[in-house]
């Protein structure tokens, strides 16, 4: 899943409910530079197999991060 929503620029909304994430290894980059990106639902995302996430929310300066502390 490296890499596909990236440079979505105008993306404000994903939902990803009906994606199967179990055998997902790399998430890396996945949202980069979604900076119109406000909200998305993560909350079925199994990454336990996910060894890499490195900048998957690089430049997605919409996303308030503080709500899901």
């Amino acid at each position: 899943m490296s890499g596909i929503f990236k440079d979505c620029t105008s993306l404000k909304s994903v939902n990803l409910n009906l994606f199967n994430t179990s055998s997902v290894q790399t998430m890396d980059s996945m949202f980069y530079y979604c900076n119109s990106l406000e909200s998305l639902d993560l909350s079925n995302f199994n990454n336990y197999k996910v060894t890499n996430m490195h900048n998957m929310f690089g430049n997605c300066i919409a996303i308030n991060f503080n709500k899901f502390k």
